[in-house]
Formats: structure tokens, sequence, C-alpha cells
């Protein structure tokens, strides 16, 4: 990689650069949420509850193409950051060309599972008669036909912001997610092509396949001047850098794919109440997704600041970083809190006029977003652990926050307190999982102070 006259991870301010890094990366974030958003939103125009359930069906799946983007994206990426920092431009290089080929085998076997279990997998998804239809040409067009793209996108973006070049990242997948927001409508009304979910599902295809034109386009044309390449060195780039991408990356993987098992059974408990109760879920997650989009970009945002610090042993700027992420992420859930406690029931009255559904779902939403500034804190540890190389506590508070605890919690929680109890889980394991992080974190900074002058240094080739 050519040396660039500027290098975006040192010459400012700490709050500036997580500012230059975090916004780009919030505002694709959000972009991608309103454009899940605006599937939920023009479906529920339709007034069937029926598809909506579906749409909240098969949200676990769009789950598992996020975890593998994340498994080969934010582990290259935050080893491409902290490689930087080290000056070691060759295995930058390589952890890029194992994401790049790796990531892509495996979401070709991701496609081709889905389209050979896809039966079985509606099962275990919670489908029922009513939906069948509407999960089936769902599957197919987003998981099957547009899995390749989908994965290939969110490991791209994650390389890039690793590399310092979060606004280009992030301009990807805003162009992918605005395009969504228009197609949208003329897909799914009956005004138009009026192809109900199955619209959704193409314009989210459509839209994705945009992004991933633009991304190898931006990788074509500034080839010699970046850290991620495809040259096929494929042997030498797992040999070296293989699990150092995988073990960095399986927390945040490993995060979501919990978070699709547990969003598995909370739907499959949650049906049992009726398509109606299922489709106020499908609502909920969709509206939460905003606050958790906002947080989860701002903490995947300054995951390379931290991994550049750490590896460039600039302890001070490192301490400082995230003193003043904590402090942003904090201050923005609590404000976002505030305004979903008051406003839930106009917010959600915006997606479908069910009078049922609607009650559902403003208690849910005001339930699922109670422990906001506890996930802050949680989200924040996680990113932190994974850069500064601390993998078993990343890995321990990933399977904490989704799994370990909440999946057995919605099943007591549901016996004691039907229907509500099931979205009382969440609030109640983000605390659990705050708390534990918090512990991880001091034990982690009585051996590795900040404030300690000595030598660091991340082992990346020994992780495993």
């Amino acid at each position: 990689m050519e040396k660039t006259a500027k290098n975006p991870f040192e010459g400012s301010s700490v709050s500036r650069a997580i500012l230059t890094f975090a916004l780009p990366t919030i505002i694709s974030q959000l972009i991608t949420t309103v454009y899940n958003l605006a599937d939920t939103f023009w479906v529920g125009r339709l007034g069937d509850p029926n598809q909506l359930a579906a749409l909240s069906v098969v949200f676990p799946m769009q789950l598992l193409m996020t975890a593998t983007g994340n498994l080969f994206g934010i582990g290259a990426g935050t080893c491409i950051s902290a490689k930087l920092g080290e000056k070691d431009f060759d295995k930058a290089k390589l952890a890029s060309v194992f994401s790049f080929y790796f990531g892509g085998l495996t979401a070709i076997l991701f496609a081709i599972l889905v389209f050979c279990l896809k039966k079985p997998l509606m099962t275990v998804l919670g489908s029922t008669a009513a939906i069948d239809g509407f999960v089936s040409d769902y599957l197919n067009i987003v998981m099957v036909c547009g899995a390749v793209p989908t994965i290939f996108n969110l490991t791209v973006a994650n390389m890039l912001r690793g590399e310092g070049l979060s606004f280009a990242a992030s301009a990807g997948l805003s162009l992918g997610g605005l395009l969504n927001i228009i197609l949208d409508p003329f897909f799914v009304l009956p005004g138009y092509l009026g192809m109900n979910v199955k619209g959704a599902a193409v314009a989210t295809m459509i839209s994705n396949c945009v992004t991933t034109l633009f991304f190898v386009t931006l990788l074509v044309v500034r080839r010699r001047k970046t850290a991620l390449c495809f040259r096929p060195r494929i042997f030498e780039a797992a040999k070296t850098m293989g699990a150092a991408v995988l073990f960095t990356g399986l927390p945040s993987a490993l995060m979501m794919l919990l978070s699709a098992v547990s969003n598995t059974v909370l739907n499959k408990l949650m049906i049992r109440y009726g398509e109606t109760a299922e489709a106020a879920v499908g609502i909920t997650k969709k509206i939460d997704a905003i606050p958790f989009g906002a947080i989860s970009g701002l903490t995947q945002g300054v995951a390379p600041l931290i991994a550049y610090d750490y590896g460039a042993n600039n302890r001070k700027r490192l301490k400082k970083t995230v003193k003043l992420s904590f402090a942003y992420s904090s201050v923005f859930a609590i404000i976002v809190l505030t305004i979903i406690e008051c406003l839930a029931k106009p917010i959600t009255s915006l997606f479908i006029n069910d009078a049922l559904t609607i009650d559902y779902a403003t208690n849910f939403l005001r339930l699922h977003c109670a422990s906001l500034p506890f996930l802050a804190v949680t989200f924040l540890l996680i990113s932190f652990f994974q850069a500064v190389g601390a993998k078993t506590r990343a890995f321990l508070l990933s399977i904490i926050r989704k799994g370990a605890v909440d999946i057995p919690l919605m099943f007591l929680l549901d016996y004691v307190y039907p229907v509500f109890g099931i979205i009382l889980c969440q609030p109640v394991t983000d605390v659990i999982s705050a708390i534990t992080g918090a512990l991880l974190f001091f034990g982690w900074h009585n051996k590795h102070p900040l404030e300690d002058d000595t030598e660091i240094h991340i082992d990346y080739e020994n992780m495993a």
C-alpha cells in the first residue's frame, strides 16, 4: 500500500477523530435500519398482519448474514487497523485477502444451504401455514439470490473502516439503503407493481447489488492506494492471518449468530399468541433497530481507532478515545430512551392501522428499549476487547448478551408473565451483560493499566 499524505488515524484531536470515524458509520447504520423500517412500513400499508409476521420470522436469517459479514469484515478490519499501527502493511493486505476469498466461499455455501434446506428451515424459524408463502418468497430472493452481495458488502465496508476509510464504507452502504427506500413502495404497493412482501425482497436484493457494484468500482480505482488486496495469496493469507481474522471477528459474529437463535426462539414462543402478536414483535424489532444501529455504528466506528492506538502503543490517546466514546454512546442512549418511552404509541401507529397490533407493539417497544444505556456499555466493551486482542473477554461478553442468558430467561419469564415476559427478557439480559462487561474490563485494566507506559503489543499470530 502506498503511503498517503495524511494518516486518518493521527493528526487530529481524539474527539474529532471519533466523530470522523464514527459519524459516517452511524449514518450508514441508520440508513440501513431505515430501509429495513421501510420494508415494514410499506408492507404495513397493506393492512395484513400476516405479511408483517413473515418479515419478523425471516429476521433471524438476516442476522445470520450479518454475522457472516461481521466474522470476516470486523475480523479483518480490526487486524488491518492494528497492523497499520505497527507499520506492517503486508500483513494488513493478507488479512484482506483471507476475508475476500473465504468470506466469498462462505456466502456461496450459505445460499446453497438455504436453498436446499428451505422447508425444514421455515419450520425452525416458526413459520405457519398462514405465512409460509410470504416467508418462502423472501428467503428465495434475499437469502439465496442475494446472499453473496449482502455478505460481500458488509465484509468490504468493515475492512474499509479498518483502513480509515469510514466515509467510503458508509457511502456504499448508504447508497444501497437509500435506493431500497425509494424502490420499496413501487415494488410493494398495489397501485404500482403490487408484489407485496416479495416486492420488498426484490427491492432489497437490487439495492444490495448496486452497493456491491459501488464497492468493486472503488476497490479497482484505489487498488494502488489501499491495504485491501484481491491478489490470490490464499494459502499464505490463511496461514499468516486466518486465525487472527477469525478469532477477532468471532465475538461480533457470535453475538449476531446467537441473536438469530434468540430471535427464532422468541418468534416460536410469540407465535403461540397469534400472528398479531408476532407482527407487533416485528414492528418493535425494526423500531428498536434505530438506536441499536446508532450505538453499534459508534462502537464499530471507534474500534479501528482503538486497535490502531493499541498497535502503535499510544496509551494516552487510547484512554481518551475509550472515555469519550463511552460518554457519547451513553448520552445518546439516554436521550433516545426518553423519546421512546414518551412517544411509543404514535411511533408504532405509523406502521399499521390495527388497534390490537398497535397496543401490543407500544408495550413491547417500551419494555424492549428500557435498557438502552446498558446496551451502549456492552457494545463498547465488546468492541474494545476485540480491538486490544482480549478475545476471551469479547467472546464471553458476546455469549452472555445473546444466548447464554436470554434464551433460558425467555422461557422463565414467559411462564411468569405471559406474552410480555418474552420481551422483558432482553432488558434484563442487557443489565446483566453490562455489569459483567464492567467487571471484565476492570479485570483487564488491572493487568494492562492504560496509565502504564510499558510497551504493549497485540500478538495476533498466536491468538488461537
